[in-house]
């Protein structure tokens, strides 16, 4: 009997699940102190025919992070026009007691995300 086929990615709608392979795609690029742009990420997760899909919240991701003391990992999506991440974030250059963009980014990009752990569904919450 021939081995069953993983599910794919496109065919599940799970907002959790969604962001476990945001993550993946974000320790990747953060390995290659790389950016990604909203629409480049959702492109990667639910292809060209959905580029701005609603499903793209990485607030799991922000409080993930924040709750086991590790870099924004979401810092390195930015916005295609400024470059910066959005500015929903809490180090968003609109608001200027927050932390400083750059920075974080340096801290995603310097963590070894590969050491750790990723989160499971059960991990995420708003």
């Amino acid at each position: 009997m021939a081995p069953k086929r993983p599910t794919s990615f496109f065919k599940d709608t799970d907002k959790k699940f969604r962001m476990l392979q945001a993550w993946l795609i974000l320790i990747g690029r953060a390995r290659t102190h790389q950016t990604i742009t909203y629409g480049e990420l959702s492109e990667l997760m639910f292809g060209k025919l959905e580029p701005q899909n609603p499903l793209m919240r990485l607030g799991y991701l922000y409080t993930y992070c924040e709750e086991h003391n590790l870099p924004l990992l979401p810092v390195i999506v930015v916005t295609k026009k400024t470059k910066l991440p959005a500015d929903m974030a809490p180090y968003s250059p609109y608001k200027p007691d927050g932390p400083d963009p750059n920075v974080e980014r340096e801290k995603v990009f310097n963590y070894d995300w590969f050491a750790i752990h990723p989160p499971c569904e059960g991990d995420l919450h708003d």
